[in-house]
């Protein structure tokens, strides 16, 4: 059996595995906030208003929130274990099937990090993050801190963004005007004032990152001075209580909005529907991406692996990596008992779609043969580097043939 290199990486030296640790923590501590002010502000303002609009609201977001904790959780929380499978199929061994080869026509193990001398199929990449083989392997994820593979958690992670770009939605719809119109209060108010001048755009290191840092530290900068220079201005939304306030035996009487984060300009408030409206096109994007390279029948590393190689001919450049793949091609099946009668070693382009079935085809494959199992974060369809597309192997078994 063929076995890669040996070699033990440190993890903690790349860049995936720190941002495994702060990105979840930072999408916790967002995910408090926003709901914070979802349920405390939000929600009460439409209630006041509109009580069966807001319950409907409130439902919504509680509805889409938990789906997205569920499907984050499912592949967050899943942890391959250290050592892979080491038993090569019997089908493999026998030679009766398609498989990863080296030169000789050997399967393919990995002695990398944690693998030890595990079962390299078609499709199992190793992670260096996670330093273990992965079957199935689409990429590594920061955000869940752990790898997308069809064999576990593909369908888990696109029902994760596709439920976080529908709860975030929800959550922005009422709450999104309410912000704009808080954007325009703070540029109208603050912009064009002595102090503005004065503190900002008088001052070279306005222009120290061109346009983009000029106006960008002037809105941060007008929201810090916005409560300074706002004393007489009305709340931007309607509700509020008479609060008193006794200072040298002299009571003084002033209005508190009920709703403080949306009847004021709050740079906190900006910063998290800011992000919010970002994640939400990072999500669209992304699952636009996915849906692109699943109905190709393609996975995230080899359209990147693709990529390396066809730069790599256009360039010229010779490395000693070969992104093609090396595949034993049977001449012909048989039972079992009998075995087979032969077979050869075919390289493979890295954009050679072996697992091209159809557009619908592949991602039923993937995502579920219903249409409703594509929305459960639960169902993991089967998983086979086995079976690939009958034409690509009808002309795999062609150039087999010739080195015979």
């Amino acid at each position: 059996m063929s076995i890669t290199a040996r070699h033990r990486g440190n993890r903690w030296k790349r860049p995936n595995v720190w941002l495994g640790k702060l990105i979840p923590t930072l999408i916790c501590i967002f995910g408090f906030y926003g709901y914070r002010l979802v349920l405390l502000e939000v929600y009460p303002l439409i209630k006041a208003h509109t009580p069966t609009v807001a319950l409907l609201y409130l439902s919504w977001v509680n509805f889409f929130l938990g789906l997205v904790v569920f499907s984050y959780s499912l592949v967050y929380f899943h942890r391959k274990p250290r050592t892979n499978s080491l038993q090569v199929p019997a089908e493999v061994q026998q030679k009766r099937v398609v498989f990863a080869c080296d030169e000789a026509g050997e399967p393919l193990r990995c002695d990398r990090d944690n693998c030890n001398g595990s079962y390299l199929s078609i499709r199992t990449r190793h992670c260096r993050d996670c330093q273990s083989c992965q079957v199935g392997f689409d990429h590594h994820c920061s955000f869940m801190d752990n790898c997308v593979s069809t064999s576990s958690t593909f369908n888990p992670f696109v029902t994760f963004i596709f439920y976080a770009v529908l709860l975030l939605v929800v959550a922005l719809v009422p709450l999104a005007p309410l912000q704009y119109r808080a954007f325009r209060e703070v540029i109208a108010t603050t912009w064009r004032t002595e102090k503005m001048r004065e503190d900002w755009w008088s001052r070279w290191y306005s222009w120290v990152g061109g346009p983009v840092w000029r106006y960008a530290g002037a809105i941060v900068l007008g929201y810090l001075q916005y409560p300074s220079v706002s004393i007489d201005r009305p709340f931007l939304v309607p509700g509020h209580r008479v609060k008193t306030l006794v200072r040298d035996g002299i009571t003084y009487a002033y209005d508190e909005s009920l709703y403080p984060r949306l009847a004021t300009p709050t740079l906190s408030t900006l910063v998290l529907v800011a992000f919010a409206t970002l994640i939400v096109g990072i999500g669209i994007g992304m699952l636009c991406m996915i849906i692109l390279n699943a109905r190709k029948g393609m996975s995230a590393v080899q359209v990147e692996r693709t990529h390396r190689y066809r730069l790599q001919q256009r360039s010229g450049i010779s490395t000693s990596h070969d992104a093609r793949l090396r595949l034993w091609i049977p001449f012909s099946e048989t039972d079992t008992t009998e075995g087979v009668e032969g077979g050869a070693v075919v390289m493979v382009e890295p954009d050679t779609p072996l697992f091209d079935f159809g557009p619908m085809e592949n991602w039923k494959r993937l995502m579920g043969q219903n249409w409703w199992d594509w929305f459960v974060p639960t169902r993991i369809p089967p998983h086979d580097d086995t079976v690939v597309n009958p034409s690509i192997l009808e002309h795999l078994l062609t150039e087999a043939r010739k080195k015979q």
